[in-house]
């Protein structure tokens, strides 16, 4: 994953002294605010279908220069990488993720992909609070 990043930063140093208008944009959600940092002008991010307001608060954090509120952020967003471990490629578990915030979304996804299985939905739930995107868990 450092290649891609490097990739970025590469193409930032060379195309846009000579293109300004280029938009250089990262796919990789672990990579987003160091590539916002090094200058890049967004991102193009699976994971931000379940918390699109979060990836947003990130960009903009960067941009004015809220480095502290941005780290929290990128935080936030790292700990929704979590649901990639439930469905090749994510999108089953994305659209879990969805369901479960109240997204009305069909879990059908096109092969030949497959859903998330039923027993990922616990382990969804739980990203989805680390992420601060639902309320934390009463104890019984």
């Amino acid at each position: 994953m450092i290649a891609e990043y490097v990739h970025t930063v590469n193409v930032l140093h060379e195309v846009k002294p000579v293109r300004p208008g280029f938009a250089v944009l990262i796919g990789l959600e672990d990579q987003i605010l160091p590539a916002l940092l090094a200058g890049i002008d967004g991102a193009i991010s699976g994971l931000s279908n379940v918390a699109p307001g979060l990836f947003v608060d990130l960009v903009r954090s960067a941009r004015e220069g809220g480095r502290q509120t941005a780290a929290e952020l990128h935080r936030r967003v790292l700990s929704l990488t979590a649901l990639g471990a439930h469905s090749d490629p994510t999108v089953g578990a994305i659209k879990l993720a969805m369901k479960e915030l109240g997204v009305p979304v069909s879990l059908t996804v096109r092969g030949p992909a497959l859903p998330a299985p039923p027993e990922a939905e616990e382990d969804i739930s739980a990203t989805l609070h680390a992420a601060g995107l639902l309320p934390a868990q009463r104890e019984a």
